[in-house]
């Protein structure tokens, strides 16, 4: 089979296996960087694979950066795995394959020498490697077994973005109402991850707990839950919200979420996954198994403004603040809302803090392009969106609002 067919083939097939989510599964795409390790990628950041291309170089690049291409009208950075690892040898050529990946929002081109084809492998046999101290380790996830005994290593991708181009920068966040009585316990198996949702709780002011996969997070949620039991205390005085990732050894996010949703004891407590597959895909994944809400890693006041509204229920209602220029507008009792969020549990939490304002005219719709259309048909005074969304994101929402003549008197947020 020529190359070219071989890259179109995989492709396919990662295509129709992106439906493993929840089944305590992953699907590896493997790969070689020219040395005798093997290393791979979960399929879910692989947007397509192919013969490399023509790489534009680009002076005062970050180290491993080889340059730009342009992929279907986008300009994407292409890196050099085997420079970035520190395997590289000189006078090796820079790979044959280039894998284009999508996590965190954002698309890479990965170069490999060469790609070779995908297994299945259960999260309980997938470990945390034991030393992470320095060098390849370092870019390392987890480690897993093949059949024949060669070991797999599984990059940690978020931590190669944030050592190429840089952490995302937490910027101001107002901390939350009584942020103090308030207790988070999040998992996730990157350290870049647990170090900027730590940032993003700090803010908040609250207190947080963590776990670093998903067996330890259950183990330890369930000897939570079995402590309150012991002592006759409600479990949610321990924990007012869970922050799960989807993939980590062990014990993946929606197998996590499941559990969780299935044990009584944490019926009051929500679930957020946070997580750098951001395709819709894993979004409708994540609704399936009961989180009450999904976000994309990683945009710090989106991940706040996510956990606010959720928290405050908890802290008890801050004080109502009111733009100067809105003092008018916002006492009439009669104003019409809508609340457009495609997770059910995010529009509540609106319409009941809007309740507690005493707006009671509220309406909602689970997407933009719905809320455009009750826009259209209705009379609303604010509308109070979402991010991201299928079928139109806020973003979408919001610029055609502004655009319409007849609707750009609504006030957003």
């Amino acid at each position: 089979m020529l190359k070219a067919d071989k890259d179109h083939a995989l492709l396919e097939s990662v295509d129709s296996r992106t439906t493993l989510a929840g089944s305590n599964c992953m699907e590896i795409l493997l790969f070689s960087l020219g040395t005798t390790e093997n290393f791979g990628i979960n399929v879910f950041k692989v947007r397509e694979v192919c013969t490399t291309p023509f790489i534009t170089r680009t002076p005062n690049m970050p180290r491993g950066v080889e340059g730009l291409i342009s992929l279907r009208g986008n300009v994407i950075p292409v890196l050099s795995l085997s420079s970035i690892l520190g395997v590289s040898e000189p006078g090796m050529a820079l790979g044959g394959s280039m894998m284009v990946t999508e996590y965190s929002k954002r698309t890479l081109g990965f170069l490999v020498q060469e790609v070779d084809r995908i297994i299945r492998v259960d999260w309980e046999k997938v470990r945390t490697p034991d030393n992470v101290s320095a060098g390849t380790q370092s870019y390392i996830t987890a480690i897993t077994e093949l059949p024949d005994g060669r070991l797999v290593s599984i990059l940690d991708v978020e931590t190669i973005m944030a050592n190429t181009f840089g952490d995302a920068v937490v910027g101001n966040i107002a901390p939350l109402h009584n942020g103090h009585e308030v207790n988070v316990f999040f998992v996730d198996d990157s350290g870049v991850a647990r170090r900027k949702i730590t940032e993003v709780l700090d803010k908040l002011g609250v207190r947080h707990k963590h776990a670093v996969n998903g067996m330890e997070a259950w183990t330890r949620l369930i000897s939570i839950a079995d402590h309150c039991d012991l002592v006759g205390r409600d479990l949610t005085e321990e924990i007012d919200l869970i922050m799960v990732d989807a993939e980590m050894p062990e014990m993946d996010g929606y197998v996590l979420t499941r559990n969780i949703k299935a044990d009584p004891r944490f019926e009051n407590i929500p679930v957020v996954m946070h997580s750098s597959l951001s395709s819709e895909a894993n979004r409708a994944m994540g609704k399936r198994v009961g989180v009450d809400a999904y976000v994309a890693k990683f945009d710090a006041d989106v991940l706040a403004d996510t956990l606010r509204p959720m928290l405050e229920r908890r802290s008890g209602p801050p004080e109502r603040r009111v733009l100067p220029n809105l003092e008018n507008t916002m006492s009439d009792p009669k104003l019409k809302f809508l609340v457009v969020d495609d997770f059910s549990t995010m529009r509540r939490i609106v319409r009941n803090l809007l309740k507690e304002l005493g707006f009671t005219n509220v309406d909602e719709a689970e997407d933009g392009a719905i809320a455009l259309q009750k826009l259209n048909s209705g009379q609303f005074d604010f509308v109070v969106t979402d991010w991201n969304m299928p079928n139109m994101d806020g973003l979408t929402l919001l610029q055609t609002i502004r655009r319409s003549p007849h609707l750009g008197t609504c006030r957003c947020s």
